[in-house]
This record gives structure tokens, C-alpha cells and sequence, in this order.
């Protein structure tokens, strides 16, 4: 993964309502979280 990594930018983004513990576990991290405007 390194070498991919070297050769560009990454990043990551997640839609939706994560639970508690992922949540935690993103606190850190420059993944962008978008959650739901407005749930049906």
C-alpha cells in the first residue's frame, strides 16, 4: 500500500450515520464524514 500511496494523493469520504465506535475511530482521521440531512 505504501507504493500506491507514494505515486499520489488519497483521500476518503463516507456517507451515512456511522455507529459510536467508528466514530471514535475517524476522530483522527481525514476522512470526511457527510451524515444524512434528513432521515425518511
Amino acid at each position: 500500500m505504501e507504493a500506491i500511496v507514494a505515486t499520489g494523493s488519497v483521500s476518503g469520504e463516507l456517507l451515512g450515520e456511522p455507529s459510536a465506535g467508528l466514530r471514535a475511530k475517524m476522530a483522527d482521521s481525514e476522512v470526511r464524514l457527510f451524515t444524512p440531512f434528513q432521515s425518511m
